[in-house]
């Protein structure tokens, strides 16, 4: 059996990012300061042991890896679906368009998939000619990032993979309140009619209620998009290739392992 060599979707790849091994700048110093004063503490022995590991797979990155090769071997891929997933999907195009007219800015729907010898992906939207905004649609107000200061680094991982495909610098990860589809509003009703806290309530009370909570076009644009923003960071893309390779490596031993290349 012949499995395709090992890349990382951009927005798969923090979940394989491995220990790089060696000491921070910080825990340089702090060795450097222990051994100064002569001190014999066990953290000069744990340091210095530190020092000498090199880059290794997490515990995550192995559990990635032996998901993505039984994808392969059977040939059968997961269909997750949820009605944020719905959602998102639906609401995509209109959050592009309002993200483009609210930042008064040139917004290009992304169609093209790109992919290099370490990582694979397709961008969301190409703004102007230096920059990539990924959007993302709030189920609802809930779930609106209001008072999130930062983003976590998967999301930075990801948009960093993009900027590295399309050789941009400038980075976004924009949040969007868009308002449902009716047919979606419709959707929640029923099931929610369905519920047993529910029996007895009218689908059209239901119905009122799912479209006042799912609705936002009287809410001011300011609250309806939140971006992050920020540069493309080599060190980031290095972080990622070099778990990349080391993926390889376990991958490889898992293959032998099982017997899959004698198949």
């Amino acid at each position: 059996m012949k499995i395709k060599e090992f890349k990382i979707r951009s927005s798969q790849s923090a979940k394989i990012l491995c220990n790089r091994g060696g000491l921070t700048n910080k825990q340089e110093e702090e060795l450097k300061t222990l051994l100064e004063k002569g001190s014999k503490a066990k953290k000069v022995g744990e340091l210095q042991f530190k020092k000498k590991e090199g880059p290794s797979l997490t515990a995550g990155g192995k559990t990635y890896c032996r998901e993505w090769l039984q994808e392969q071997v059977y040939d059968r891929r997961r269909d997750i679906k949820s009605k944020y997933l719905q959602k998102g999907n639906v609401c995509e195009d209109p959050a592009i368009a309002f993200y483009g007219m609210v930042n008064l800015v040139q917004v290009q729907k992304n169609e093209e998939y790109r992919e290099n010898d370490y990582i694979t992906g397709t961008c969301d939207v190409l703004v102007g000619n230096d920059k990539i905004v990924d959007t993302k649609c709030s189920y609802d107000h809930m779930t609106f990032p209001l008072f999130v200061d930062d983003i976590d680094k998967g999301y930075r991982y990801q948009l960093n993979s993009y900027g590295k495909l399309w050789d941009r610098k400038k980075l976004g990860l924009c949040y969007a309140l868009m308002s449902a589809p009716e047919w979606l509003i419709e959707q929640e009703a029923r099931s929610a009619s369905y519920r047993f806290e529910n029996k007895g309530k009218d689908i059209l009370e239901l119905e009122s209620y799912y479209r006042n909570l799912l609705q936002y076009d009287d809410v001011p644009n300011s609250l309806r998009l939140k971006e992050y923003e920020f540069e493309y960071c080599e060190e980031m893309n290095a972080h990622v290739e070099q778990s990349v390779k080391l993926c390889r490596i376990y991958i490889q031993e898992l293959i032998k392992k099982q017997g899959i290349d004698k198949i």
